[in-house]
């Protein structure tokens, strides 16, 4: 595993997520924000499928989290705008 890239599986991550947010209740909310962010920063986060049959998520800790944050507002922004 490279240090650039922190690996953990797709159930686990939600599973940490869920834990670790008392305002989250709702899983499949978790795993629609999970799904939103693999299409807006794939640079960041990405899934692959291991031989396990388990799907891992990889996010690149070298990006930066500004960048990521811009680029998440920036679709949030978009998509508030459509709907206005």
């Amino acid at each position: 595993m490279s240090t650039k890239r922190k690996v953990i599986t797709k159930e686990e991550l939600l599973h940490k997520i869920i834990v670790s947010q008392m305002y989250i209740t709702n899983r499949r909310e978790v795993e629609e924000l999970l799904s939103l962010m693999l299409q807006l920063v794939p640079d960041w986060i990405s899934e692959t499928k291991a031989a396990s049959v388990d799907i891992l998520v990889r996010i690149n800790k070298m990006s930066a989290a500004e960048t990521v944050l811009a680029k998440l507002e920036e679709a949030t922004s978009h998509d508030i705008s459509a709907v206005n």
